[in-house]
């Protein structure tokens, strides 16, 4: 069996500049996925609008080509030892992968319905109300790897499930957004919440279920990435089939794919594949905390690139949602 790859592969005095790494690189890539998903919502392109359930597939393909390359790699290029543990731990190994489909319904899922929650929301609503996730997450650890939190650091959770609410009665007595007035019609902020919501849930469970199998496993994070995407494709594509299947064969799988689709589909691979390193190497909740750092990317970023202002309600939530990450990195492990 393959080992896994160690914590210790990363030098103790490099562990600072690695994590700090990891997570710049993931505010980085959540930033322009939202905004650049958001965007292509409210301002769809002239010649038909792309189906986004091709782009959660396409995503999902790419990220398995680039975990099967970098598990070649790692098996210094021979093709027969990477064919060999292939076709034993994808093929032969149906408890594994029933394992490992668990998590990846559940990303599929979230997927596609960050397509529908943006097509509600402002890109910085959607991102601050997915901080939810924090709470979820740090539910998920109690129950599933039987972690134990401060008194601090679940006062810290609390303070983003406050901050988050903010912004959600402020979203909830909006009602409609301060954008083009032919997308008000079609924007429902209620369903959006909701659908952030169910995400959130889904991610905190997937988040840790894959955590528990990557830090317990004795397979390569690559080998684990590569039944995982190779699951996640399959899904992505019943969904892709079920959801866009007569557009793809009327007007072609690519129809609407501009250079802005091309940015989405490439965040959603290099992320999720920086998301499966920060789970190896990295507490799962400390990077839920991490993508906060997003809210004020993107809050700043959208207001000025969808014109609308960011109320009173917004910056308090945001702001309180920003010093609980504070508070919970200030306590050790």
């Amino acid at each position: 069996m393959e080992h896994s790859l160690p914590n210790g592969s990363v030098p103790k005095n490099n562990h600072f500049l690695f994590h700090s790494y990891l997570v710049c690189s993931m505010i980085f890539i959540w930033s322009i996925h939202a905004l650049t998903l958001r965007y292509t919502q409210v301002y769809p392109d002239q010649t038909g609008q792309y189906g986004s359930s091709t782009v959660v597939f396409l995503a999902e393909m790419v990220k398995l080509l680039i975990a099967a390359f970098l598990f070649w790699r790692e098996k210094r290029f021979s093709c027969k030892q990477w064919w060999e543990r292939f076709s034993v731990e994808v093929f032969y190994s149906p408890v594994e992968m029933m394992k490992m489909s668990v998590p990846s319904i559940c990303y599929a899922v979230q997927n596609n319905l960050e397509f529908v929650a943006l097509s509600h929301l402002k890109a910085s609503t959607f991102i601050v109300v997915s901080q939810l996730k924090v709470v979820t997450t740090a539910i998920f650890m109690v129950l599933i790897l039987g972690r134990k939190f401060s008194f601090t650091r679940w006062l810290s959770i609390w303070l983003v499930t406050m901050g988050v609410a903010a912004v959600c009665s402020e979203t909830a007595l909006q009602g409609t957004l301060s954008e083009p007035a032919d997308q008000k019609s079609n924007e429902n902020p209620m369903l959006g919440l909701i659908v952030v919501m169910i995400n959130c849930t889904l991610a905190g469970f997937a988040g840790v279920y894959c955590e528990k199998m990557l830090k317990e496993t004795t397979l390569s994070l690559w080998m684990r990435n590569m039944q995982l995407y190779y699951c996640g494709t399959i899904f992505a594509g019943i969904t892709c089939f079920a959801v866009d299947g007569p557009a793809v064969r009327k007007f072609g799988f690519f129809f609407g794919y501009n250079w802005k689709v091309w940015l989405i589909v490439s965040s959603l691979c290099i992320g999720g594949i920086y998301v499966s390193l920060v789970m190896k190497y990295m507490d799962n909740v400390m990077k839920s905390f991490a993508a906060a750092f997003t809210i004020i990317t993107v809050s700043l970023i959208s207001s000025w690139l969808f014109s609308h202002r960011l109320g009173w309600t917004f910056l308090v939530g945001a702001i309180t949602v920003c010093g609980a990450i504070g508070m919970y990195n200030s306590v050790p492990e």
